[in-house]
């Protein structure tokens, strides 16, 4: 990877299916079923897939690249936040880039977000640029995180 590059690079959680005129392989890795991580660049009018065909750039290793782009989204400002109307415990994720999904791929991003409770956080990503939590600290969170992830989808 040539010097600087890494600091232009972002990592973005997309289905498997993603739509696009795509004339080259893009760089991305599995994530989980349905979900891949992708990396792009900030070209100045916003973000650019990276395309595999570019490896004088990036370099060749995919998995190296979208982990240099996941390690840019964690040192990138987010905060969990109440949502009016859901119970305790159902919180969103709030940032400025766009890029809330993409906090689940940062190691241990969805174990910390745990309420102490001793169960473990649930996610839902409803859109490619939210993403809610219920993090184990009261019944029927679940539930809820679940029916308002549904009317963020089909909305």
């Amino acid at each position: 990877m040539i010097d600087g590059a890494a600091d232009a690079l972002f990592a973005l959680l997309r289905p498997t299916v993603y739509e696009g005129p795509f004339a080259a392989p893009l760089v991305r890795v599995p994530f989980l079923p349905l979900l891949y991580l992708y990396a792009a660049v900030d070209d100045g009018d916003g973000l650019a897939l990276v395309r595999a065909t570019d490896p004088e750039r990036f370099g060749n290793d995919h998995r190296a690249i979208v982990a240099t782009a996941i390690a840019a989204i964690a040192s990138r400002d987010a905060e969990l936040a109440s949502i009016e109307g859901a119970p305790r415990g159902v919180v969103q994720v709030v940032c400025s880039d766009g890029l809330a999904a993409t906090r689940l791929a940062i190691p241990g991003w969805l174990r910390d977000t745990s309420g102490g409770s001793g169960r473990p956080s649930v996610c839902a990503v409803p859109t490619r640029s939210s993403c809610l939590v219920a993090t184990g600290g009261s019944d029927g969170e679940v539930e809820a995180l679940i029916a308002m992830a549904y009317e963020l989808w089909i909305d």
